[in-house]
């Protein structure tokens, strides 16, 4: 779903404290320094691992090898070269350096191409991810989060005097590179940490580790015998069918942390509705998914748990802890996973786990093995958490710089200074209307044709086949028309409490609003009808329109219908975003959340009260508030006289209130014609 509230106004809440900018810095739309390139939706029939250049989805938008190449036709214009600032549209809004050579830009996902010598690039790339995650936590979904790219060019970012721009992202590189060194030791030692417990566990099932004891016991040693698995673990088979929806403590396969045999957390009761395996407290979990073939776990209560979990009842032969180790040992590890079976999810055969071989020592000598092992990783363990703890720190560190950055205090007063003193030095405000007088003249420049490709290089075709014309610009009105119907349920189903309000009469009275007063042509042709001014056979072409390709659904009610988001509104919308204009597309949210709060009726005397005063004024006259309430009232239709005359008042101060007032433009509400 969509983003209920725009940049600004997430902002305006104050939540994010990565937002705050200084008090003497200015604040410039995203759009006014960088175009926003939306991705091409290139045909998969000619996706291939062979041939081509790399085609980078949003999985991909970190990686320097795309899971497909792309063989066939492609515009030059969507060619991404290394180092281009890219970022995904879907899931969570990621922002990135292409670490690739060369690759081409598929839907989805959309580069940022700068326009203008006012502000760093590298500046901006700072800022740029804090904004996205604040939008992805303000944006609804059912299912995946969709970004557009009219939310990207609206994002207000900070303006800073230029030198300031240069200053502050120097000072960044050197304190983020001190700390990206003590990250990547820190890792390192996760790594040195790993391999250190394998090797701890090798020894262990080698009988290194109890080598000692051995020679000091030799008297009443006994050898180490070789069995199969299922001679000491006995596989249970015992399910759990409920008949009703229990509440049951529930461990899957994410609960269990990969290599250590503990639950990643404090797993809770959960509400059981399917076949699990049941197992009990000393039971042996083990996860026979590739790649989770190193989750086992010694289950200390009993509960639930995947049928993709094994479940094994420990023998007396053998040791609980002593089975969990060997169990996490890589030999084990490896073993089965070089002996999985299936494509999409891996898995060992259960019989392959019972009967693998195993090497079993005496009870006595297992005891001795796991207090050694014990007693080695009980120092991994906390080693481990103070590495955690500091990578923790070295996470909070890294904000902490970059909210001093954006609030102005990270540069000291010398620093400042320097930053004064420099040729190209002016505040931000100057900065700021140079910027716009620099785009408004790009802009004036393009209407007549004139440096459409200033300071962009244009790569000739290395492909056989020619380029084809890729880019629309051009919507129909009937499109149009749905995509504002869409933007509607959007912003109705990310604010529930207004949702019943919602059905299709209120969505005619916007449409209307969003044709008379903002002026876009959405192809209606209103009449007098009893709710207002309407035009059903042209709603009618959009619903059966919207419903085929999936932007919207209808939904029947007692009285009436309304409406839904459809699995396709995200493509309607992208489709809007790239006709109209950033600053329309805010006046047309600025509309929608103005009325998101209006019930029927409510906007049924907006948009007729907006249309009588629409009437008198193209009629050449100048109305008083009197004569526009008895147009839109008393003139319009008998319905309309069943609501009281100070409600038609209310709404022409609230009109002008909130400046949605008629300049008499165009067309005009004629009455409804009778058949005769």
């Amino acid at each position: 779903m969509a983003l209920g509230l725009t940049p600004l106004q997430i902002i305006e809440k104050g939540k994010n404290p990565l937002l705050r900018i200084s008090e003497n810095w200015e604040r410039v739309p995203l759009e006014a320094i960088a175009k926003v390139q939306n991705g091409y939706a290139f045909s998969s029939k000619y996706f291939n691992h062979d041939k081509g250049l790399p085609l980078i989805r949003i999985r991909d938008i970190n990686k320097v090898d795309t899971q497909n190449l792309y063989s066939g036709e492609y515009n030059v214009d969507f060619i991404v070269a290394h180092d281009d600032i890219l970022i995904g549209m879907d899931g969570d809004f990621n922002a990135t350096k292409w670490p690739g050579k060369k690759g081409l830009l598929n839907q989805r996902v959309c580069r940022l191409l700068f326009s203008s010598d006012k502000y760093e690039r590298e500046f901006l790339f700072l800022c740029l991810q804090p904004y996205l995650n604040a939008i992805h936590e303000e944006t609804s979904s059912v299912t995946v989060k969709h970004l557009s790219s009219a939310t990207i060019k609206s994002i207000p970012l900070p303006l800073p005097p230029l030198p300031e721009q240069r200053a502050i992202v120097a000072k960044i590189e050197e304190l983020f590179s001190t700390l990206d060194s003590g990250i990547a030791d820190l890792q390192k030692a996760q790594e040195q940490l790993k391999i250190y417990r394998q090797a701890v566990l090798k020894k262990a099932f080698e009988g290194e580790l109890t080598k000692e004891w051995r020679q000091n016991e030799a008297q009443n040693l006994k050898n180490w015998e070789e069995i199969i698995l299922k001679d000491v673990l006995i596989l249970t088979k015992e399910k759990h069918k409920p008949e009703k929806i229990e509440e049951l403590f529930y461990i899957g396969l994410e609960h269990i942390e990969k290599g250590s045999g503990s639950l990643i957390e404090s797993v809770k009761s959960e509400l059981i509705k399917t076949v699990k395996n049941k197992f009990t407290k000393g039971q042996i979990l083990y996860g026979k998914l590739r790649p989770y073939l190193n989750k086992v776990h010694l289950a200390e209560k009993s509960g639930v748990c995947s049928t993709d979990i094994l479940v094994f009842e420990v023998s007396e032969r053998i040791l609980p802890k002593f089975a969990l180790q060997l169990m996490l040992s890589r030999e084990f590890v490896n073993d089965m996973s070089a002996n999985t079976n299936g494509v999409n999810l891996p898995r060992v055969p259960t019989k392959y786990v019972e009967n693998y071989k195993i090497n079993l020592p005496s009870l006595e000598e297992q005891h001795q093995i796991v207090q050694e092992i014990e007693s080695r990783l009980s120092v991994c363990d906390k080693l481990e958490e103070s590495i955690l703890e500091n990578l923790e720190k070295a996470k909070a560190l890294r904000q902490s710089i970059l909210k001093k950055a954006f609030e102005g205090k990270l540069l000291t007063a010398q620093e400042l200074k320097a930053c004064k003193a420099a040729a190209d030095y002016e505040p931000a405000g100057v900065l700021l209307e140079r910027i716009e007088r620099s785009r408004n003249g790009r802009f004036e420049r393009e209407k007549k044709g004139v440096g459409k490709n200033e300071g962009k290089k244009v790569e000739k075709k290395k492909t056989v086949n020619k380029p084809k014309i890729v880019a629309k610009t051009k919507m129909s009105t009937t499109d149009l028309h749905a995509a504002i119907i869409t933007k509607t349920i959007q912003l109705h189903e990310k604010n529930p409490t207004h949702l019943s309000k919602l059905n299709h009469i209120k969505c005619e009275k916007i449409a209307h609003l969003v044709e008379s007063h903002l002026g876009i042509n959405l192809g209606r042709n209103p009449v007098k009808d009893a709710a207002g001014p309407d035009d059903y056979p042209h709603l009618k072409l959009v619903e059966s329109r919207s419903q085929k390709a999936g932007f919207f659904k209808i939904v029947k009610q007692s009285v009436g219908y309304t409406y839904s988001s459809g699995n396709q509104s995200f493509k309607i919308l992208d489709r809007l975003e790239n006709v109209l204009s950033p600053s329309t597309l805010i006046e047309i949210n600025t509309l929608l959340q103005k009325l998101l709060k209006f019930d029927l009726q409510q906007a049924e005397i907006l948009a007729t009260t907006f249309a009588g005063w629409n009437n008198l004024l193209l009629d050449g006259k100048t109305p008083t508030k009197e004569e526009i309430v008895t147009e839109s009232r008393e003139n319009w239709s008998k319905r309309k006289m069943s609501i009281p005359r100070d409600k038609f008042f209310k709404a022409i101060e609230w009109m002008i209130a909130n400046n949605i007032v008629p300049t008499g433009t165009g067309k005009r509400v004629n009455a409804k014609q009778t058949k005769i």
